[in-house]
């Protein structure tokens, strides 16, 4: 079921952007382990989560909006 569910993404997304999703996975594991298991967050844990993030943020967002960031961060 899991696999049919990548293919489907990976159908509608093309292969670049399902990369990117992928690496989203271990973050709904800790999710799921917090819930279920009892996993306590630790500093790096929640460094390596908005890292992943920030990284996804940056790869998927229009290249506009990123030109717009570094010449804000330019003036300052």
């Amino acid at each position: 079921m899991a696999f049919g569910n990548y293919l489907t993404l990976l159908g509608r997304l093309g292969a670049g952007r399902t990369a990117y999703a992928t690496v989203v996975f271990p973050i709904v594991a800790l999710a799921i382990s917090t819930a279920f298991e009892g996993y306590t967050w630790r500093p790096a844990s929640l460094c390596g989560v908005l890292l992943v993030l920030l990284g996804n943020l940056l790869v998927v967002s229009n290249r506009q909006a990123l030109y717009r960031l570094s010449t804000f961060r330019a003036r300052a």
